[in-house]
C-alpha cells in the first residue's frame, strides 16, 4: 500500500470532545456493530461519525431531478476517511466534481467503494492494497471539494459544505463505461442508480455484518 503517513493524530481526549459536543446530530458510526469481536465485522462505515446530509437515491433539484447514487456524510475539512472493507485501489486521482476520488475493489465482495470529495493536498492512498479500517485519505476544504464556478477550481457546480460521497457498486469499476449514465464514477442518476448496480451504503454494510455474524 503506497501511503504518506498523515501529519497528525487524534488523541483520545479530543476523539471524547467530538462524541460528546456532535451526539445531538452525528451517531458513531460503527455503534451497531458493538459487541461483535473484530473478527466478525467484515465491513465498516468509512467515516468515524455518521451524520447523513444526502440519502441514496434522494432526488436533487439541484441535479436536475436525478437520483442520488451514493450516501454523503458530513464532516470537517481534514477528517479521515477510511477503507469500507479489505481491498485493491483502483482509481486513485483528480475527478471533475468530486475533487480528489478513491475506489476500491472488494474481489472477496464482488463490489467497490467510492470516496469523493477527498482532499487533493493532504496524504491520501494512491495504489496497491489497503485493509479494512486503513487511512484512505482526508476530506477536502471548500477550495479543493470540486464545488464552485468553472476557473475558481470547481466544475461549475454549487458550493457545498465539506462531506463525503460514499457509493457502493455491484462489480468493479472496470465493468463500467466512464461517459454515459453508466459511468463507473457516476454522482447522479436519471433513472433510480438501483437499476444501475449502485446499492444501499448503509443497508449493505449492516446486511453484510449481520450476515457474517450469523455464519460464526
Amino acid at each position: 500500500m503506497q501511503l504518506i503517513r498523515p501529519g497528525f493524530l487524534f488523541t483520545f481526549a479530543a476523539i471524547l470532545i467530538l462524541f460528546f459536543a456532535c451526539s445531538k446530530t452525528t451517531t458513531p458510526a460503527n455503534e451497531e456493530l458493538q459487541g461483535q469481536s473484530s473478527a466478525n465485522v467484515n465491513v465498516q462505515y468509512p467515516l468515524a461519525e455518521i451524520e447523513i446530509l444526502q440519502a441514496f437515491a434522494n432526488r436533487s433539484g439541484g441535479f436536475n431531478g436525478k437520483y442520488h447514487t451514493a450516501e454523503d456524510y458530513a464532516g470537517t475539512p481534514g477528517t479521515p476517511v477510511y477503507a469500507m472493507a479489505d481491498g485493491t485501489i483502483s482509481f486513485s486521482g483528480p475527478m471533475g466534481g468530486y475533487g480528489w476520488l478513491i475506489t476500491v475493489f472488494h474481489a472477496d465482495l464482488g463490489v467497490y467503494t467510492l470516496y469523493g470529495h477527498l482532499s487533493t493536498e493532504r496524504d491520501k492512498v494512491l495504489s496497491g492494497s489497503v485493509k479494512k479500517g486503513d487511512i484512505i485519505a482526508y476530506l477536502a476544504d471548500d477550495d479543493e471539494d470540486g464545488s464552485g464556478p468553472i476557473g475558481g477550481g470547481g466544475n461549475g457546480y454549487p458550493y457545498w459544505g465539506p462531506h463525503l460521497h460514499f457509493g457502493v457498486r455491484t462489480g468493479n469499476i472496470t465493468n463500467y463505461s466512464s461517459a454515459d449514465e453508466d459511468r463507473w464514477m457516476a454522482g447522479y442518476t436519471i433513472q433510480d442508480p438501483t437499476l444501475h448496480n449502485w446499492l444501499h451504503p448503509t443497508e449493505y454494510i449492516q446486511t453484510q455484518n449481520e450476515e457474517n455474524d450469523g455464519s460464526n
